[in-house]
């Protein structure tokens, strides 16, 4: 159904992503409920059972350990360039990786793609539960990514010169920076007329809780501008596929109507919606929804929707069937989940082979 492992590896063969432009250094822990005299610790399990010892605890005081699971690269940039890089795919990453020097935790992106650092990187505590994660961001850093300093650090020519020559160009975590849509108009009005027409272009906002309705509208008015000209892709997760209908007063409860009216509104290509249990696709005026593999132990679910896109973008790249691509992303996501790792191509076609789920329904 996905053809041979050889074949996709050598529709990969060459393709480059260039992506920008956020950067953090995640600490992954889990919140300590008990911890016993022998050094055994019990952690708290889900959100609502942290959630519960927090509300108790108005009015007063307490204190809330965090076990460190472990210190790793974080970040949409980040994550999906790695991911990339495991399916074989070159990827280009401009964000805060260091100034000057890189940071360790990045360096292994270099593996098979190239770091441009325009100065240092965010940071992020991660909350891991069974039912979910929380996300403690200390983004300050983002908040000088501001298109005069990427022209400055980069260059108009050598952005240009860049994703000229890419397969697809991805555009991340625009809510967390406060000036993307400065960058996105920036980018609008110096870069995006010198390039082809008809790039892929992939649009992931991220955690769109902070931002106001007003410009959530305007930075998606803008990813309509990119679609006049480009092959636009919009990814959303579930909790920023609701913000995203309140904000264009579009069906929540319908996802097919709802879709089908965002896309006509964005002039996008495809859309995808990827929500707990099961990933949604609208494309060509075709609606299609799978069935996600239940993953009852999570090893890490922290860069999940990153993973999605991942598999997402080789698939487009490859050039499969929307379907497929749909399954390619679902499965990618599950297996990082599963595994904590963002599979090879190996890796993948393994964990496919033995969790292929439902067939998927048009």
């Amino acid at each position: 159904m996905y053809g041979s492992l050889e074949a996709m590896g050598q529709a990969l063969t060459g393709k480059r992503v260039v992506a920008g432009f956020d950067a953090f250094i995640d600490t992954l822990a889990r919140p300590v409920r008990t911890r016993r005299p022998d050094g055994t610790v019990q952690f708290y399990d889900t959100m609502a059972e942290m959630g519960a010892f927090i509300v108790e605890r108005a009015g007063k005081s307490g204190t809330l350990q965090l076990d460190n699971v472990q210190e790793r690269l974080g970040g949409n940039v980040p994550i999906l360039s790695r991911a990339l890089n495991n399916l074989t795919v070159h990827t280009t990453c401009i964000g805060g990786f260091g100034d000057p020097v890189t940071h360790p935790v990045f360096e292994e992106l270099t593996r098979c793609g190239e770091l441009v650092s325009i100065g240092e990187p965010a940071k992020c505590v991660a909350l891991e539960f069974a039912d979910g994660k929380l996300m403690l961001g200390m983004g300050q850093a983002l908040g000088g990514i501001t298109w005069e300093l990427l022209t400055s650090r980069v260059g108009v020519d050598a952005l240009a010169q860049r994703y000229g020559a890419c397969d697809l160009a991805a555009f991340l975590n625009w809510s967390e920076m406060p000036y993307a849509t400065a960058v996105w108009q920036g980018f609008l009005r110096d870069v995006e007329p010198r390039l082809p027409a008809g790039k892929w272009m992939l649009f992931d906002l991220s955690d769109t809780v902070t931002r106001e309705g007003a410009a959530l509208t305007e930075a998606l008015d803008l990813i309509g501008r990119f679609g006049a000209r480009h092959r636009t892709v919009m990814s959303l997760n579930e909790n920023e596929y609701h913000d995203v209908c309140r904000a264009l007063a579009l069906p929540e409860d319908e996802p097919e109507r709802a879709a089908r009216a965002l896309c006509g509104r964005l002039s996008l290509t495809v859309l995808y919606l990827h929500f707990m249990g099961v990933g949604h696709c609208m494309t060509g005026g075709r609606f299609m929804s799978l069935p996600t593999v239940n993953i009852a132990t999570p090893v890490l679910t922290t860069g999940a929707g990153d993973n999605f896109n991942a598999g997402v973008i080789a698939g487009l790249l490859a050039a499969l069937p929307p379907e497929e691509t749909l399954r390619l992303g679902t499965m990618t996501a599950s297996c990082y989940v599963a595994t904590g790792e963002s599979p090879t191509l190996p890796a993948l076609w393994r964990f496919m082979a033995a969790h292929d789920p439902n067939p998927v329904q048009a």
